[in-house]
């Protein structure tokens, strides 16, 4: 059985901006992710497909860290107003959604993902954001369905000269610029 977890925000948001321009745009964005949804299941052969949403909240990394997500701008008010109707596309055509309440969707998908995996799973996460390749091990994967290319384990130990498993430890000494995280001062990679 292979799951297939798609980053909804992360896919959203990218495509949302490339036809942003466009009178169209949220229309553009609703087929063009379900294409990328399909199109993804089928090359994976996925028997399982789940679309992970985040709510706008509060969440317990806010508490530890009142900064967390401060620089980043924000989402267009189009595409916020039309978020429900792109997931109504998603739920219409059988595509599962999940969301839950007081936690970040990125949360969601790495326990969704670690769990099914454990559970022997293969599983493919569908995202751009790095942050998942602490979890890539012999069943799971995080593909980049933009760039084209797939985080296994040899590529993210080529990569970042770690195993997933060490990229917590490192990015909370080192930081990360990506997420704004400042990391331990003078500490940086070596």
């Amino acid at each position: 059985m292979q799951l297939l977890i798609i980053d909804a925000m992360n896919l959203i948001r990218r495509i949302y901006a490339a036809a942003e321009e466009s009178e169209l745009a949220l229309d553009a964005t609703r087929s063009h992710c379900l294409s990328v949804i399909v199109r993804n299941a089928e090359q994976l052969q996925a028997t399982h497909v789940a679309v992970v949403f985040e709510q706008k909240c509060v969440t317990w990394r806010h508490e530890v860290w009142p900064d967390y997500k401060l620089g980043r701008p924000p989402m267009p008010q189009a595409l916020e107003q039309g978020l429900a109707e792109i997931r109504q596309s998603f739920q219409q055509a059988g595509i599962s959604c999940i969301e839950l309440a007081g936690w970040e969707g990125d949360d969601v998908v790495a326990t969704l993902a670690a769990k099914a995996a454990f559970a022997g799973l293969k599983v493919t996460v569908l995202s751009t954001d790095k942050g998942f390749c602490q979890l890539v091990n012999s069943r799971l994967t995080v593909r980049n369905h933009f760039d084209r290319y797939t985080w296994d384990e040899l590529m993210v130990e080529q990569k970042f000269g770690l195993l997933p498993q060490q990229l917590p430890d490192f990015w909370a000494l080192t930081g990360d610029t990506t997420n704004h995280l400042p990391g331990v001062a003078g500490i940086g990679p070596k």
